[in-house]
């Protein structure tokens, strides 16, 4: 769906740089990363696949840690200092 838009999916493995690159054209600098996204996939561990943890993984910390990595330079110059790092979990309804 994301590459269907034109966006390009934050499991890139250039997602981090090109965000980087695109918050500080666009800002011109920068005081703030905050990462909230997250999903779950609803179901029993048992069940899920191989792929579906493969997926999980990416998003919760291959992205994460891609960001970060991008912005690791602009932060050391002391250009901008501040991470922010939400978890998402979800719950089976009752």
């Amino acid at each position: 769906m994301a590459s269907a838009l034109g966006i390009e999916p934050a499991t890139d493995v250039n997602f981090g740089l090109r965000f980087m690159t695109t918050a500080l054209d666009g800002l011109g600098s920068l005081d703030i990363i905050v990462n909230n996204a997250g999903y779950a996939w609803d179901g029993v561990i048992h069940k899920m696949t191989d792929e579906q943890f493969e997926a999980m993984l990416d998003i919760h910390l291959k992205a994460p840690f891609r960001i970060p990595r991008a912005a690791s330079d602009f932060i050391r110059d002391g250009q901008a200092g501040t991470f922010c790092w939400g978890a998402r979990a979800s719950k089976r309804p009752a």
